[in-house]
């Protein structure tokens, strides 16, 4: 269910007031708080760093994000699911989403989120 969830709250996101709605409704943290309860289930991480990339297209979400954890998530998600092409992809997308924002650059290198960026380029 987590996954599904996760892929519609993505979908849903694209839509710019959708992405406010979600957040407003505790989406984010729903969506952080499902990919660390399944770090093993690669469709969740994949879904889970998706719905973060899309949620991400809003700066106030964008900002939101990473206190909540959202950042750590999606580096921990590569790292545990290296050679996993279409999650890599995903949490890429969404580290660039999310690095749009100064503070989050930061926050993204301070979590790994280079290096294991990096790393996927050289697989």
């Amino acid at each position: 269910m987590l996954r599904h969830g996760c892929q519609a709250l993505a979908n849903l996101a694209a839509n710019a007031d959708n992405g406010i709605a979600i957040a407003a409704a505790g989406g984010i943290g729903v969506v952080v708080t499902s990919t660390k309860v399944h770090p093993s289930h690669t469709g969740v991480q994949k879904m889970g760093c998706w719905a973060l990339r899309s949620l991400a297209y809003n700066a106030d979400n964008m900002i939101a994000i990473a206190p909540q954890g959202g950042i750590g998530v999606v580096v921990l998600a590569m790292k545990a699911h290296a050679g996993q092409e279409a999650l890599q992809i995903t949490g890429c997308k969404a580290l660039s989403n999310l690095a749009a924002n100064v503070n989050n650059r930061i926050e993204i290198a301070a979590a790994g989120g280079i290096g294991v960026v990096v790393c996927e380029m050289q697989a």
